[in-house]
């Protein structure tokens, strides 16, 4: 898929926002202009977290690093302005973040721009009152980014710490899968049975399809180590076309847990994402 874009003068990592070309007299805040679709569909619906966009002349590209939301002061009249990091927004409109992967000058003219992605999108939730306080050192998080760079392709990960709250991991979950569109979703913590330990049920309520053998993977590679492993109530499975798997909080569990199943994320993410080979042609 092809896109027209006007984009603006930025440095490397630079990020501005995508504003689709009917409403870009609303902003004011400096933004790239999406100028026209070859799609008569949405043309977010595949500028999915990771995407990559070329143009034709090489000289800018960019990778979609998130997305914020733009809502409507006044349902009556074109008045918006621009809220990051709320996944809710009854009467906006979501748009990408562009991250300028070299430096750009200004195009003054429309440049013809092609999607790509190379790799899979992951997002790391870690779910710790402590943490969230700034009490503990977040140690989960890095580590499964870590191991999960070394067994499959990643090419953008990004890491969220947030206290154990149902409502919060509900909305976040929501915001990664359904509108970022990240390929993988690991969280860490809250898989036991402290009052306070609300991730499996919070993922189990949102889950599309359940993935019970990647459970059972990481129950026996627990079991194998302590019958502590028992007491974890971790949940595995499908929200959108995102594989989300629960992980325990700590660093030595995680390690455990994960090496279970990171030889099988590539050949099931691929599954989930479109791959018609059979399972048996796949090494």
């Amino acid at each position: 898929m092809c896109f027209y874009i006007m984009a603006h003068s930025c440095h490397k990592d630079a990020t501005l926002p995508l504003i689709r070309e009917n409403i870009n007299n609303l902003i004011k805040a400096p933004a790239h202009f999406l100028l026209n679709e070859a799609s008569e569909l949405c043309p977010d619906d595949n500028l999915v977290v990771g995407s990559i966009l070329n143009n034709e002349s090489a000289d800018a590209k960019f990778m979609v690093s998130g997305r914020i939301f733009m809502d409507i002061i006044n349902p009556g009249s074109d008045q918006i302005y621009i809220r990051e990091n709320n996944p809710v927004s009854f009467l906006g409109y979501s748009c990408p973040l562009l991250t300028a992967l070299v430096d750009i000058k200004c195009m003054k003219e429309a440049g013809q721009f092609k999607i790509s992605k190379n790799g899979w999108s992951l997002a790391i939730i870690t779910l710790s009152d402590k943490g969230f306080c700034g009490k503990r050192e977040d140690l989960g998080g890095p580590l499964i980014e870590k191991l999960a760079k070394s067994a499959i392709n990643i090419c953008i990960s990004k890491r969220y710490l947030m206290g154990d709250d149902s409502t919060s991991l509900r909305a976040l979950l929501t915001d990664l899968s359904c509108n970022q569109g990240f390929d993988l979703i690991l969280t860490t913590g809250g898989t036991g049975l402290s009052p306070r330990d609300i991730t499996p049920q919070t993922t189990e309520r949102m889950l599309d399809a359940h993935m019970d053998g990647i459970v059972q993977a990481m129950m026996m590679a627990g079991l194998a180590k302590t019958p502590h492993a028992a007491i974890s109530r971790a949940r595995a499975g499908i929200i959108g076309r995102s594989l989300v798997i629960n992980l325990p909080g700590s660093p030595k569990a995680i390690q455990e847990n994960l090496e279970a199943v990171l030889p099988i994320l590539e050949h099931t993410l691929s599954k989930l994402h479109g791959d018609q080979r059979d399972c048996g042609m796949v090494i």
